[in-house]
């Protein structure tokens, strides 16, 4: 039995074979019916497993391809849909940190070559400004 991430991997892999006939559009309006019914691809999986006459065909349940097909597409769409979800979070987190170490850097290059009074005075300058004034 899969639970978790471990599940939701496996369906990514398996249901793609399972629904290798492809979909007509009115079945892909089906399946996004069903995903917009359920908070969550998990909770549609909880559904799915604690309810075999609603989306299972022919009151069969235990196999992925006595499922519903407009169910077992919404599976497929929902668990690459949060695998993409999960791994543009990750990249945008990349990105900040990237970002942050640039932002570092620069405040490094900016100081490089510039005495110690200098920079005293300009911090001093700097403080001294009037709230909304413009240099120049």
């Amino acid at each position: 039995m899969l639970q978790g991430t471990a599940a939701e991997r496996a369906l990514q892999k398996i249901l793609p074979r399972v629904n290798r006939q492809g979909a007509s559009r009115e079945r892909v309006k089906h399946a996004v019916q069903v995903l917009e019914e359920a908070p969550s691809t998990e909770s549609l999986v909880g559904r799915v497993t604690r309810s075999p006459g609603s989306y299972w065909t022919d009151k069969k349940s235990g196999y992925l391809h006595h499922l519903a097909p407009e169910v077992r597409l919404a599976l497929e769409m929902g668990a690459h849909e949060d695998a993409e979800r999960r791994w543009l979070s990750g990249e945008l987190l990349e990105l900040e940190e990237a970002w942050r170490a640039a932002e570092e850097l620069a405040a490094i290059a900016d100081k490089l070559g510039v005495p110690e009074d200098v920079e005293a005075r300009l911090t001093a300058m700097r403080s001294d400004r009037p709230a909304g004034s413009v240099d120049g």
